[in-house]
């Protein structure tokens, strides 16, 4: 992954967005026993931290999902050729192929063997 910048700078953004979600999982849950045996008058500050905190942890572990597998499809994608280029000698001088993003479809399966489901790349 360290030949191309593009999924390099897609797997640093996935580390940042990690941390952040690492750091708002520890806010979430450092908050839950100070809320629990605080004696404060409004109690409503702690939920609205905690539900916060929750939210951000999510949408970040998400957003670093997404730009891991967009990181790992582009550097896969470096090794995909057109068709019409892989006998030729113009598929040395393709520099940014567009990533490959696959279709999966989950099907069901009924025959001779079972039941069961069947994933079509």
């Amino acid at each position: 992954m360290e030949k191309d910048s593009l999924s390099q700078l897609h797997w640093k953004r996935a580390k940042v967005k990690n941390t952040l979600a690492n750091l708002f999982l520890i806010v979430e849950f450092s908050t839950i026993p100070i809320a629990a045996f605080s004696e404060n008058s409004n109690p409503g500050i702690y939920s609205v931290v905690i539900l916060g905190a929750g939210i951000g942890s999510i949408f970040f572990a998400i957003s670093r999902q997404k730009s891991k597998r967009l990181a790992i499809l582009r550097y896969n994608s470096l090794f995909d050729l057109p068709n019409e280029n892989k006998n030729s000698e113009k598929s040395d001088n393709i520099q940014n192929p567009s990533p490959a993003i696959a279709k999966v479809r989950i099907k069901g399966i009924n025959n001779h063997y079972g039941t069961g489901i069947r994933i079509e790349f």
